[in-house]
């Protein structure tokens, strides 16, 4: 059994989650699956990992009843702003083939490094439309859409000033977070705030010419050479 932890509003949140970002369309069956097989139960997607309709297809045909899933996505950020955000969290349960998800969270605070160009930013976005896509998160937690609401990737400074205008404090803050990655500042901030850290790429996410892995570190690398 994985163990969970408890959101501000009460609801349980699996410690351990199966991420989806790396499958691709053709390859969400077998991995999933086996994720269920083994025991997982949360399962990570996102709007823009083009996915959700291929995950959905196996939530349909796997034998767990819904309510012991933990099913989060997340709004990219060429939804950003009230009604796009909404639009955005329709297609994503359409496509996951459920009647709410767990979690829904902002993929990203705003403009930065385009990892999908074909996916770009709203031209005309400012922190109003940060605010206002909070918004939309906020409305589909009101009618239950969501179960919990929250962000990623965002700073100290992005969720000071959600929570200055929020009507419902962000949950979760799910951020890259590992040891070549420590990001202390905002994971005390967080813990202060009552907001729930999630790592991503907890086992390290390297460089991309494959240099400085995490777990080929040789702090790393001895201590697992030490505990067998």
């Amino acid at each position: 059994m994985i163990p969970s932890v408890r959101l501000h509003n009460g609801v349980q949140m699996p410690c351990v989650g199966f991420g989806t970002y790396t499958l691709k369309k053709g390859q969400v069956k077998k991995p999933l699956e086996a994720a269920f097989a083994a025991g997982y139960r949360m399962l990570d997607t996102a709007w823009v990992y083009d996915n959700e309709k291929e995950i959905g297809e196996v939530l349909r045909k796997a034998s767990i009843p819904r309510e012991d899933l933990f099913i989060e996505t997340k709004v990219w950020r060429s939804y950003h702003g009230f009604d796009k955000t909404l639009e955005c969290a329709r297609q994503s349960i359409r496509r996951l083939g459920v009647d709410y998800v767990d979690l829904i969270i902002i993929h990203w605070p705003g403009p930065g490094r385009h990892m999908f160009k074909q996916y770009d930013i709203p031209a005309d976005f400012t922190a109003q439309t940060r605010l206002d896509t909070w918004r939309a998160l906020e409305q589909l937690y009101s009618d239950g859409t969501a179960k919990a609401i929250g962000v990623s990737n965002f700073s100290i400074a992005h969720l000071k000033h959600i929570m200055q205008h929020a009507t419902v404090k962000p949950m979760v803050n799910q951020i890259e977070l590992h040891p070549l990655l420590v990001q202390d500042e905002l994971v005390d901030f967080c813990r202060e705030s009552g907001i729930i850290v999630q790592a991503y790429s907890s086992l390290g996410a390297g460089a991309k010419d494959g240099t400085h892995t995490l777990l080929g570190h040789p702090t790393v690398t001895s201590i697992a050479s030490a505990h067998g």
